[in-house]
């Protein structure tokens, strides 16, 4: 028997468990933090967008002792909300006088685990199902592969460039919305902040070529009395092109020294 003809039906029953763990996981603990959590009052300490990606630490206080948190939803993976995709503004973060509902300092509904008050999140709702859209068509596609096999050798030649033309293009959309990003930032205004952080870190990215040194920052800044803190460095996510440890180590250096950089903020979404 062809050994592709093993291998793939396992590979789509992995892919398939994967998708369904994650939503079967979700489901079971947005219904147990609906049943059994209970609720109480805590405080924001920062809120920021990394590259897209949201990101939130509260302090709240649970039975006597007090609690730093870092999720929104329950989870179990993603810690963004449903509907909040990776982009910013969004309804979701906004109050309905449209400023920002996660302004650090604000005060916030916490949910929490009584049988493990370290774990809780900010609204009781299922994670974002965005990233499913790009493991669904790949398990469809092997399916389809898998019950069709004589169709895919008889048109592989036209399938093949179509693929790489569609897979070209998909890149070229993602480019553009961050070139988009990059044009917007340049009419960002700027406030003077605070650096709380500057290293070299080395990351392994699965293989040699893909391991390298990249730059960890921290800083926060303030505007209209609320304290900002982000690690985001530039306005794209160019961390993921490694460099040597020396040049990252003279970026380190020049970030170190100014410890109040100026920062460029986004005057919709601060």
């Amino acid at each position: 028997m062809d050994p592709f003809r093993i291998f793939l039906p396992i590979f789509i029953c992995f892919m398939s468990g994967i998708v369904l763990w994650s939503l079967i996981a979700s489901f079971i603990r947005v219904r147990q933090s609906h049943s059994s959590w209970l609720q109480t009052t805590g405080r924001i300490i920062s809120f920021g967008i990394n590259y897209g990606t949201p990101g939130i630490s509260y302090k709240y206080e649970a039975q006597g002792k007090v609690f730093t948190g870092n999720k929104f939803t329950p989870g179990p993976v993603a810690l963004y909300p449903k509907g909040s995709g990776t982009s910013f503004p969004k309804s979701f973060y906004l109050n309905e006088s449209g400023q920002l509902r996660f302004s650090p300092g604000n005060s916030v509904e916490v949910f929490y685990d009584p049988g493990n008050p370290r774990d809780s999140a900010l609204v009781r709702d299922m994670t974002s199902g965005k990233g499913f859209l790009l493991v669904v068509p790949v398990i469809a596609f092997f399916v389809a592969l898998y019950v069709y096999p004589a169709w895919f050798k008889a048109h592989v030649k036209v399938l093949l460039p179509a693929g790489f033309l569609a897979a070209g293009l998909a890149v070229f959309i993602y480019g553009c919305t961050w070139m988009r990003r990059h044009w917007q930032t340049r009419s960002f205004p700027s406030v003077r902040g605070r650096l709380l952080k500057a290293e070299a870190v080395y990351a392994t990215g699965g293989g040699e070529s893909g391991s390298g040194y990249s730059v960890s920052v921290e800083f926060e800044y303030e505007l209209n009395g609320c304290l900002y803190r982000s690690q985001q460095l530039r306005d794209l996510p160019l961390t993921i092109l490694k460099s040597s440890r020396q040049g990252v180590e003279r970026q380190v250096e020049k970030l170190r020294a100014d410890p109040t950089p100026e920062i460029f903020y986004d005057p919709a979404a601060p």
